[in-house]
This record gives structure tokens, sequence and C-alpha cells, in this order.
């Protein structure tokens, strides 16, 4: 998994196959230190880089993701809030 930012939202970016069998995508200390030491609004999941992913693993995934982001006072985006967020 890479970590990247934009601005003030932070990319986690996954690869390759996600199978229900792995291990639902969790933040590392590393990049949880990283988030928490810029000024991020919001944390964006991206798939462009997934070949597969198992529904499971996404909903596990989701689930880890926005339980980091609540700990960090930060919402998980969703692309209707990004949208929002350009056009107002």
């Amino acid at each position: 998994m890479k970590l990247t930012f934009n601005g003030s939202i932070a990319i986690v970016r996954p690869f390759g196959f996600l199978e229900v069998n792995m291990a639902p995508l969790k933040l590392s200390d590393k990049h949880i230190s990283q988030i928490s030491s810029r000024n991020v609004d919001a944390i964006l999941l991206s798939l462009k880089n997934v070949t597969f992913f198992s529904p499971l693993w996404l909903s596990g995934a989701i689930e880890n993701l926005s339980e980091e982001a609540q700990k960090l006072g930060i919402t998980l985006a969703k692309k209707s809030n990004i949208l929002k967020k350009k056009n107002g």
C-alpha cells in the first residue's frame, strides 16, 4: 500500500489482487503519524491500481479506515464529498 497526499487529502493506494483471505487494509503507525503531522481534512481510498478486490475485503478496509479517520478527527472521503468541495 502506498500513501500520497494531494493538498489536504491523504490518498491510500492499495494495489494488486485484494482477496477475502487477505487481511483488510489497515494503516500502519508510520502512515498514521504522517497523516496526523499534516493538515489533512480527509482520507481517500483509491482503487486505481487494484486489479481485483473482494467486496468483503473492501467492506473491511472501509471500516478500518473509517475508524482511523474518526480517531484522527477527519472524514473518510466519498466521491460526493469531493465533488461538493470542488463545486462549492
